[in-house]
């Protein structure tokens, strides 16, 4: 035993040789994993408040934007028809955000305004949601960059729309149960056949 803490000594082999002694500082220990926890737990704190910073500026900016209530997007979808003019036939799917994920809101609706969406490809996610995928210039693919998953608690139910990191989900069934890891920033009010035909 030694001053302030407990020494616990380790030997093996037979005397005069083995391995060297291991001894621990039961309560040094303790005191450093108590420290531990305090810093992970003030990070953690302080990780909070960043996004709920993030969240309030988001907030902020879609009013600036586009005023208070509400904010819907419509998305143009060629299927290939063409009308009697031989003009290609837009039909539209329409996406009302959800207001509890302003962040990841902002992120879709500034890469919808910059034209990062304009030319994707639909493809199927997991074989539970359509995923939407665009590319870049470059040939990259477009990724929504959402900082820090936000919780609404209506996301991945039919027909509610995701971000995940390689594109925009279209919930075509109920995935509570499945996606964990995807931003959900609102539902589908309307477009449901333009829906069904490119299911």
């Amino acid at each position: 035993r030694s001053e302030g803490g407990h020494l616990l000594d380790v030997t093996g082999g037979v005397s005069g040789g083995g391995p060297p002694k291991l001894s621990v500082d039961s309560d040094l220990l303790e005191t450093q994993m108590n420290k531990l926890r305090e810093m992970e737990a003030e990070l953690d704190h302080e990780v909070r408040s960043l996004q709920s910073r993030l969240s309030d500026s988001a907030k902020r900016s879609i009013v600036s934007s586009f005023g208070e209530g509400a904010v819907q997007v419509d998305l143009d979808i060629s299927l290939g028809d063409t009308n009697k003019d031989n003009a290609l036939v837009s039909n539209t799917i329409s996406i009302r955000l959800w207001q509890d994920t302003p962040h990841a809101a902002w992120t879709f609706l500034q890469q919808v305004q910059n034209g990062g969406w304009n030319g994707a490809q639909f493809g199927m996610y997991h074989g539970r949601a359509l995923l939407v995928q665009a590319t870049t210039p470059a040939g990259e693919v477009l990724e929504p960059q959402v900082d820090f998953l936000e919780r609404s608690q209506r996301g991945h139910d039919k027909y509610t729309v995701d971000l995940t990191d390689s594109g925009i989900i279209l919930n075509i069934q109920d995935n509570r149960d499945y996606f964990k890891k995807e931003a959900s920033v609102g539902v589908i009010t309307a477009g449901f056949d333009t829906l069904r035909e490119i299911v």
